[in-house]
């Protein structure tokens, strides 16, 4: 009711001003249009820019969430070439004096343009996966499962802290680009527990299965929630109204099979 309301005063002051704007470009009294127009002007500058800053929320979280699929399936190739190739070479680097041995570098077809390089840890069990994504850029996650399901990754990661993790799926953002740092947090950060084997080989069907339960996860309880979508406008420089929140988290919903609450 309050839209409507809201709709119905900036309608009939546009009206009024577009009215007064006309009728002194008629008569040729250009001080009757100046006095009319310069506000029409900006009222009409003032609704573009909240189209813009505020209007985009839904769209961008609809955009996201048809381009993240409910499985993936990694493919091996040959080689990637990213931007920045001396920082790329670097990070490769480090993570094999750490210790990492490289797996393969993948391509995801789900998802055109994401690619990333597969590590594991020979001696202290644990992955590492170093992305690419055309318009998030580079990050890295150092990951483990343990043998009762749950997951520890540490990543600096743009986005990361943004959604809410699976229960028993521990995610720590870490602001740092340098692989020691995440490592050494990793490794203060994983608890005493019997692990799965993390080797070259269970590479591949690890990560596919774990993205898989993720988004079944995140399906199964309607989409993204309502702090969720707050967070992603938050992190996107946009203020938005509960009654936006309210219309995202409905078609979060509806994408997702679920009833309305």
């Amino acid at each position: 009711m309050k839209r409507l309301l809201l709709l119905f005063v900036v309608g009939a002051v546009a009206f009024v001003l577009g009215m007064g704007t006309a009728m002194g470009l008629f008569a040729g009294d250009f001080r009757q249009v100046a006095v009319f127009g310069g506000p029409l002007l900006l009222l009409f500058i003032g609704l573009s820019w909240y189209k813009r800053r505020y209007g985009g929320l839904k769209a961008s979280l609809i955009a996201a969430a048809h381009a993240v699929p409910a499985a993936i399936t990694l493919v091996p190739v040959a080689r990637v070439e990213w931007p920045d190739p001396e920082g790329n070479r670097k990070l490769y680097q480090e993570l094999q004096r750490l210790g990492f041995m490289p797996v393969s570098p993948f391509s995801i077809p789900q998802m055109p343009g994401v690619e990333l390089i597969g590590f594991y840890h020979p001696t202290d069990p644990a992955y590492a996966a170093l992305y690419w994504h055309p318009k998030a850029g580079r990050w890295l996650d150092i990951y483990g499962h343990y043998a009762d399901g749950g997951t520890l990754t540490v990543t600096n990661a743009p986005n990361a802290g943004v959604l809410d993790p699976m229960p028993g799926r521990e995610k720590v953002p870490v602001q740092s680009p340098e692989p020691a740092e995440l490592w050494a947090r990793y490794q203060a950060s994983r608890r005493r527990a019997p692990v799965n084997p993390m080797t070259a080989a269970n590479f591949k069907p690890d990560f596919e299965r774990v993205f898989a339960e993720e988004m079944a996860w995140r399906k199964g309880r309607g989409g993204a929630t309502e702090d969720e979508i707050r967070r992603v406008a938050m992190r996107k420089g946009m203020m938005v109204t509960e009654r936006q929140v309210q219309d995202v988290r409905e078609v979060e919903r509806i994408k997702a099979g679920k009833p309305r609450e």
